[in-house]
């Protein structure tokens, strides 16, 4: 396959992947990112900490790698249907700043709670 039709496919692939992320409703796209988010972080520390792994003492350039990597795929997938904002700081900023509706606040701030509580239990 030429390097032309690569780009394009790649791009059909794209922009289909983004049209169907569109249409999600915002606080199911603030649940899913969040679940992402927290998954690929906490995967990346568990791989570098724990003994059986390959990625034992990897060090901590390799958690911040990953951690960014989590943090641009959750902005990815949430960007077009919510905003992505990700932290309740970011929601609270923009309502406090007039530039986001108070009475939206409880939808994005619930969804992005229920995956970080189910992670801090065991």
């Amino acid at each position: 396959m030429s390097a032309l039709r690569a780009a394009v496919a790649c791009r059909r692939i794209t922009s289909y992947i983004y049209s169907v992320l569109r249409i999600i409703p915002p606080c199911i796209a603030e649940f899913i990112g969040t679940a992402v988010l927290v998954l690929i972080g906490d995967g990346t520390v568990a791989n570098v900490l724990l003994a059986w792994t390959q990625g034992r003492d990897a060090g901590l350039i390799v958690i911040v790698s990953g951690w960014a990597m989590a943090v641009f795929i959750a902005v990815f997938m949430t960007a077009s249907s919510s905003g992505a904002h990700l932290n309740p700081v970011v929601t609270a900023s923009l309502a406090l700043a007039g530039q986001f509706a108070w009475s939206k606040v409880p939808d994005y701030a619930w969804p992005r709670s229920c995956p970080a509580a189910r992670r801090a239990t065991p």
